[in-house]
């Protein structure tokens, strides 16, 4: 169906196959076909058109879910707009839906790309706190502002801590490699 032809379009990363697709629905589009198209519109870096997508999506009326919020918090950081984030997280937040593993990865990526460790350490508590299992992507992704910086003492407390979560795999491993490559580097 539209759904799945748009999720082929948005993994060749072909925008006007999918908005194509998306605009043949005869009337209104279903709310997995507007989840779809925000996923291909932040696929093929279509930054806006996402926005846009999505104020149609509210002006129709449909039910909101964590796949309606993900692409546009991914967009946003990716574009490193950390205040649109927490707004398009607040927004979530205000319609009822919770966050969940994926949805705490981007906003740790959020807060990273704009170089707010606290902040991306903050999001990982809140997430702990919530209840909600990080995956092996949240701890890579909270892993690489230590790794850069060369912080071996926080990779491996993160590392340490994440074991009683998650399998601990070997990226994870590479990013403690990495932080003490980059510790002695800065020491030599």
């Amino acid at each position: 169906g539209v759904t799945t032809a748009i999720k082929k379009a948005a993994q060749a990363q072909n925008w006007d196959a999918a908005i194509s697709a998306f605009r043949d629905v005869k009337g209104t589009p279903s709310p997995l076909n507007f989840n779809a198209i925000l996923h291909a519109a932040d696929k093929c870096e279509r930054h806006e058109d996402a926005f846009k997508l999505y104020a149609e999506m509210r002006e129709a009326g449909h039910p909101m879910s964590a796949s309606t919020f993900t692409p546009l918090l991914n967009i946003a950081a990716r574009m490193r707009q950390l205040d649109r984030a927490n707004m398009i997280l607040s927004e979530m937040k205000k319609d009822g839906i919770d966050p969940n593993a994926h949805t705490y990865t981007v906003m740790i990526k959020a807060h990273s790309r704009v170089g707010d460790f606290n902040g991306a350490m903050q999001v990982w508590n809140e997430m702990k706190k919530a209840g909600v299992h990080p995956t092996g992507h949240t701890l890579l992704t909270l892993l690489k502002a230590p790794m850069i910086k060369g912080d071996v003492h926080c990779v491996e407390e993160l590392i340490s801590e994440a074991a009683n979560r998650l399998r601990i795999e070997p990226a994870h491993w590479n990013c403690l490699l990495e932080a003490c490559c980059r510790k002695h580097d800065s020491e030599a």
